[in-house]
């Protein structure tokens, strides 16, 4: 969602060099959410991944948990943001560097979740 549908894309482009699919979802909003688009991700991936640049709690990724829930959805779900706390102020892409929200870190993260389904 937002600035984060680029990062995921470059995270996507960085795993596909490690022989890893990803589909990219640019929700473009949180409200209304997507319902169908949440469907079909679970639908067809072993791994439904969330990035946002904003905390998790009570932000995008927990809309898309709610969305599975209500729709009786099943998937593996790794939500990639930014944890309940404060974070330092200053240049964007630094801060994003620094709670690993740039397309290197989220891809990793992504590896190590996917790794983990895998065994």
């Amino acid at each position: 969602i937002g600035r984060m549908a680029n990062v995921a894309k470059e995270a996507a482009e960085l795993l596909e060099q490690e022989e890893v699919s990803a589909s990219v979802y640019d929700m473009i909003w949180l409200k209304p959410l997507d319902n169908e688009a949440v469907k079909e991700a679970c639908e067809t991936s072993k791994l439904v991944v969330t990035i946002e640049e904003a905390t998790k709690a009570g932000g995008f990724s927990a809309a898309v948990l709610e969305s599975m829930s209500e729709q009786a959805l099943e998937s593996e779900v790794l939500r990639i943001g930014v944890d309940d706390e404060f974070v330092q102020q200053g240049n964007m892409n630094a801060l994003l560097e620094s709670v690993r929200l740039a397309p290197k870190p989220v891809a990793e993260q992504i590896l190590d979740a996917y790794s983990k389904l895998s065994k």
